[in-house]
Order: structure tokens, then sequence, then C-alpha cells
């Protein structure tokens, strides 16, 4: 009794952490007592919640790094110190039940003084109730749960998973907000979130509007305060150099300057919004060798180096698409001289084409080192592809021998037809027994699913004529594109275009190939999905160059193996499909 009547203890939520916070076995590397000097960087964060001139926490940074803790520190201290009604809000519903019983249940059975504040009294997975207050969990998808009950603290974690709106009630955070309106004074809203795309990222708009303190070390050897980024670290040899003095350090000398560092705000007029990034190079839990591993891989993938970005460096990814740069900087800066059909460094050649009613595209592209891309020809047959004759121009096409400035010459790999629209009989037809020649038909998946080839399948089966039909990512190829797109000169991935007037690559082949935009969407169930839009009527070019694309990363051919001797070495046959 004399403990229930005593006053609050007058510290702060690392101190309370210190001294109150178990971490239970099984759900941390490091269970047992919680040690605040373990994270340097959590410690201004948890105490500027306290600070009564902060209404609002902004966190925008990586995976690992601690911030789920700040959340749970926080919630384990207004039960224990200063209860009130509380609401946390995750991604969705399902999420919100297995945060309950995998992060909050465990936490308040290991912490003694929570669970006394907890006993006696009768807890929901979804909402938790002690003398003075409750914390009620809910969905980010569940408008019904956003919309009830007046709170003093919400919390609102990964807030860039949110489905775009909850239902018709509008945004998740304005919601949770609304709801802490009779506490306007002395309401607190902590925001959390590894960031997502830079224009629809929620934690990077909060994050914007905040004091913006990123997190700082002094060098180990001139002394200054310098904030490490992927810019400054030498991936080949593990060491961080110094924005100041440019002095090389390894992973132990910065990590032991944590206990000494410091967030400076780039925003210093915003008192009552504080907001903190910092990145995986803080993180005691993730070695350098590991994020130099996932660096190397992502520099080969756009896919890759978006989650890196935004999971390592904690970042927005400035996703680059189609309207965002001009076709004219293309056909300006990326055109050279051949000298030939085929560009010397080409090992490989794959090719693409779209069926139209009177006319088919096809593009034949080129491939070197570091999977940079060559186009060789973008060419037009005209013919009614339901004419089995219309065919015939096409079969000896994709037999055509392309040549280097040597008289060398290479042919087309594989290629790939798209057998969508309103031929797909006919082109059923012509590719039935094409296999052997690298042949395939292949159908756009442009749904959620993720990759480049996602699988194949036999059709036409009922004509006695099988055909491999193969499905392709279209949504990762454009991103994909749009990438290389954007890369510069002798960076993987970059694009060359021939300068020959000839080989069909004239200012109305990048207009088609910037044809499309990225736009963000909310479907009927209230979640946020990616869809193309089309801001040019032909968008033939921007297809055909994925289905190349696509090609290329279904033969993944190794290109030391394919590189030539000056065109005198031959490239080694390789086994695609097998049945």
């Amino acid at each position: 009794m004399k403990e229930f009547l005593a006053p609050p203890e007058d510290i702060t939520i690392s101190q309370w952490a210190d001294r109150h916070r178990i971490i239970p076995q099984g759900l941390s590397s490091e269970p047992g007592r919680w040690k605040t000097s373990r994270t340097p960087y959590l410690k201004p964060i948890l105490d500027c919640i306290t600070d009564t001139n902060v209404n609002y926490l902004v966190m925008m940074t990586c995976n690992q790094v601690g911030k789920g803790e700040v959340i749970n520190n926080s919630i384990g201290y207004f039960i224990h110190q200063k209860p009130s009604p509380m609401l946390m809000v995750q991604p969705t519903f399902e999420a919100a039940e297995d945060y309950s019983r995998t992060k909050l249940s465990p936490m308040f059975e290991s912490c003694k003084v929570l669970k006394e504040k907890l006993s006696g009294i009768t807890q929901k997975v979804r909402k938790k109730s002690f003398p003075g207050g409750f914390l009620q969990i809910v969905g980010a998808n569940s408008p019904v749960g956003l919309a009830s009950n007046t709170v003093k603290a919400a919390f609102l974690d990964e807030v860039d998973r949110y489905p775009l709106g909850a239902g018709k009630e509008g945004d998740q955070i304005e919601l949770a907000i609304k709801r802490t309106d009779t506490f306007a004074q002395s309401r607190k809203i902590i925001i959390t979130s590894t960031p997502g795309m830079e224009e629809s990222s929620k934690v990077y708009h909060w994050y914007k509007q905040s004091s913006q303190e990123v997190w700082h070390i002094s060098c180990p050897s001139c002394g200054e305060y310098t904030h490490p980024t992927i810019e400054d670290y030498d991936y080949e040899n593990l060491m961080m150099a110094c924005k100041k003095c440019g002095a090389l350090h390894g992973e132990y000398e910065w990590k032991a300057m944590q206990k000494g560092g410091k967030f400076i705000s780039q925003n210093p007029s915003v008192v009552k919004v504080r907001g903190f990034h910092f990145n995986v190079f803080s993180s005691p839990w993730v070695p350098w060798g590991d994020v130099a591993f996932e660096y190397k891989q992502a520099l080969k993938d756009p896919l890759k180096m978006t989650t890196f970005v935004n999971t390592r460096l904690g970042l927005p990814w400035k996703g680059v698409m189609a309207l965002d740069k001009a076709y004219k900087d293309i056909y300006e800066n990326n055109r050279v001289d051949y000298g030939a059909a085929l560009h010397e460094d080409i090992l490989v050649l794959t090719a693409g084409m779209d069926v139209q009613k009177g006319w088919f595209a096809i593009e034949v592209v080129g491939w070197g080192v570091d999977e940079k891309s060559y186009g060789v020809e973008y060419k037009v047959f005209r013919g009614n592809p339901d004419n089995p004759e219309a065919w015939k121009q096409i079969d000896e096409y994709l037999e055509k021998k392309f040549y280097y400035k040597d008289g060398s010459y290479l042919k087309i790999k594989m290629t790939f037809i798209d057998t969508g629209g309103h031929y797909t009989q006919s082109t059923y037809d012509y590719l039935y027994g094409k296999e052997h020649r690298g042949i395939y038909g292949i159908k756009g998946d442009n749904t959620s699913r993720k990759g480049y080839i996602i699988r194949s399948s036999i059709v036409n089966k009922t004509k006695n004529k099988p055909v491999l039909l193969v499905r392709l990512g279209v949504n990762d190829l454009k991103v994909l594109l749009f990438e290389r797109l954007e890369k510069v000169k002798g960076e993987f991935g970059y694009c060359y275009f021939p300068s020959d007037p000839t080989r069909g690559y004239d200012s109305e082949y990048f207009k088609g190939l910037y044809s499309e935009r990225k736009v963000i969407t909310v479907n009927r169930y209230g979640y946020k999905q990616v869809n193309w839009e089309k801001i040019r009527k032909r968008n033939e070019p921007l297809d055909v160059r994925n289905y190349a694309t696509a090609a290329l990363k279904q033969l993944s051919p190794n290109f030391e193996d394919l590189k030539r001797d000056r065109g005198k070495k031959k490239v080694k046959k390789i086994t695609i499909f097998k049945r």
C-alpha cells in the first residue's frame, strides 16, 4: 500500500528504463537488464519525451537500432509513473495483435513494477488496463479503432507501412492526433518509421516539419563532430572517412566514440516537434562488414538499393521516374558511335517484341560487363498478326546476324514476345516449337508481386501446340529501367544507344521510352498500391526494352565467360528453360 501511495519518481524515461526494464530471454540478442549506455543515441530521444515543451517526437531511422524500444520504454514509464489513456497504432490489425503478444506482454511480465500495475485486472490483447488509464492497441487499417476514446499519448509505429487511409476516415496520423485534442498542451505524439518513397513517406513529411536532429560523433583523429554516411564509407576496406579531416578509421574506433555523440539540429527554431535521424553505422548490433556486403549487392540492383537506403540508411528513396527526366537528356547524352551494328563491348544479345494491330515492334539490345546495355536496333515491321505471312519477316529477323567492326558477329540469344492483346492465339501459333531458338512468349503481371521473372507455365495445350509462357513483373522492370536511365556513364547498368540514325533511335523512340510515370493510388480496401500511368500514347519502346531486359535476367549469363577477344571468342551456349 505504501508503494502505491508514494508519489511518482522524478526521473527521465532513460533513467526509468535503466532502473526497471528487463529484456526477456528470447526477445533480444542481449537479454537482461536494459542499459541505455548500449545505445547512447536513444538517451536524448527518450528523455525529450518528458520535456513539457515537447508535444511531438519523430524518429526517421533504419532497422536494428532500437527504435521500437523507445516506444516500449515510454509506454512502461507512463504506466508506472504517469498513468493516462494511451493509444498505439500498428500498420494493420494483425500487426497490432502480434505486437501486443510478442513485445508488450513479455515486457509487462518481466518488469516487476509493470506487472504489479496490471495484476488483478482482466487484460485483453488489444487493450491493457491499469490504475489511472489504459493502452489501446489498434491497426491503421481500422477506422473504428482510431475514432474512439480520448487519449493523452499516441504511439504511431512504422507509419510508412500504413495504408494511405483508414477507410473513408482519412489519414491515420491526423485521426490519432485528434484523439489527443483534449490534452492539447500536454499530449505526447510519438511517430516512428523506416521511411519509404520520398513522395509518399509519412515519417519524412513529419521529419521535415521537426527540429531535424542528426546524430553526430567525434572523429577519433581531429575531434570534430561528423555524421557517418555511406558516401564516407570505404566499403572495400571497411573504413569510414571523417568529413572534416579525411582521416580513415575502422568500425571499432568509430563506435568507441558513440558515448560522446550528440544530435545536431538542422532546424533549431522548432521546439514542440523534435525530430531525430540516425543510420545503421550507429547500431551496436550490425557489423559494418554486413553493411558493406549489402551495399555491394544493392549497387547491382535498384530494388535492393531502395531497400538498403530505407532500412540501412534510414532515408527516403528518391525514386526518379519517367516524368522526372526529359527524354531529350538521354537523346543528347547517351548516344555514341559504335562504329558498326555492335559496340565492341557487347557480349550477348536479347530482344523484346510487342504485337500491335497491323504492326510489330522489336528491339535488339546488347549487354556487356556490369549489365551495361547497348541499344542495337529498334525496328517496326508492318503486317497483320493474324496472317502467318507477316510472321515470316519476324522469323527471318530473329535469325539475323549483327556484326562488330572487325567482321565477327552475334545472333540474338533470347527473345521475349508479348502474348497479350488481341493476337494471343496468332502469337502462340508462331511461338510453338521455337524454344530451342530461345524464343518465348511472355505476359506482363502488373500486380504487387515482386520480381522480374515471376513464374512460367505451359499454355495452348488444348490446341496440341504447347507453348512455354513466362510471366514478368513489369512494375519492377520499369523501376529498374528508369533507375538505369539515371546512371552516370561508366556505372553499373548504364544505358548506351547508337548515334547511327538508321538504327531506329530517333526522338520518337525516346519519347516512347519515357511514356509512363509512376503513380501511387489507394485501392478499395484502403491500401497503397503502385501503378504506372501512360503520359504518351505510344509506349512500345518502353515495353520492348523491358522484355529484352527480362530476357537477360532469365539468361543470367556469366559475363566473364562471355568476354570476347576482339570478336574471336565464341559465346558459350546457354540452356535456359526445361520442361
